[in-house]
């Protein structure tokens, strides 16, 4: 399920981690298209290093 979140929703995924300044940047590439596959590539990343989905 997270993964999902992590995919549509980038920074939310931020923000259930308890990381705020990294939502926010992440939400800032998400408002441009182009920024959204990074932001989406990036919360992804996180996802699966810190082994939480």
């Amino acid at each position: 399920m997270k993964s999902i979140i992590a995919f549509i929703f980038p920074w939310s995924l931020f923000m259930t981690l308890h990381r705020p300044a990294e939502s926010v940047v992440c939400l800032l590439l998400q408002i441009s298209i182009f920024g959204w596959i990074p932001a989406a590539i990036w919360a992804i990343y996180i996802l699966y290093r810190d082994k939480i989905a």
